[in-house]
This record gives C-alpha cells, sequence and structure tokens, in this order.
C-alpha cells in the first residue's frame, strides 16, 4: 500500500484513497507512515476509509465530494500557475492517469443520488 501510493504520486495522480477494515492493525501503521513521512515528500492529498458494519453511505458521499473538491481546486491552481501550461496556449498539459481517478469519483458521487 505504501508502495502505491508512491507509484500514483509520481505518475501525478490527483489524490489517493485509502481504505481498509476498522481496526486492521497493518493498515494503521501505514496510515501513520503515510501522514507523518510521505506525505510530506510527495504532497499528494489522502483519504482515509475505515469501514465496519456501522459505515454509512451518507457520510462516505460527504467525505468524497469533499475530497473531490479539494483535488479539483489543486489542479485547477497548479494549471493556472504552470508555466508549461501557459506557453502551450492553455491547451491540455495534464496526460497523466490521475484523470481517471477524478472522473471516477465524479460518477459515484452523481450516482448515488
Amino acid at each position: 500500500m505504501l508502495g502505491e501510493y508512491i507509484d500514483k504520486a509520481q505518475a501525478g495522480f490527483d489524490g489517493f484513497v485509502h481504505q481498509y477494515p476498522f481496526l486492521c492493525l497493518p493498515e494503521v501503521t501505514a496510515r501513520t507512515i503515510l501522514t507523518n513521512k510521505l506525505k510530506g515528500i510527495y504532497d499528494l492529498p489522502i483519504i482515509y476509509f475505515s469501514f465496519d458494519e456501522q459505515s454509512g453511505l451518507g457520510g462516505f458521499r460527504t467525505r468524497l465530494e469533499a475530497f473531490s473538491d479539494l483535488m479539483y481546486g489543486r489542479r485547477n491552481k497548479e494549471i493556472e500557475t504552470n508555466a508549461k501550461f501557459i506557453s502551450n496556449g492553455n491547451k491540455k498539459i495534464y496526460p497523466h492517469y490521475g484523470n481517471l481517478f477524478y472522473n471516477e469519483c465524479v460518477q459515484l458521487i452523481q450516482n448515488s443520488v
């Protein structure tokens, strides 16, 4: 899981979703490493979802919507300040496969209404 985070950060993903079973010790340990070490190095936003029999769709949807807004804002800010984008006549310079993740989040939110 830590390797996945590094791989996605280097690939240009907009965000990372860490989902795990409630109180799963290896995942709790990985979360600590992500939060305290790797996020400072790679600056890739992370959202954590811990699931148990009490997990509800409403809270999940609300958190995912906020995370999607965060990724959208970060992408727009990068495009506005990226000299390569501006010198390219404001043409798309975001070819990485992180686009798919963002679009899947938006579809999930829209389809759960």
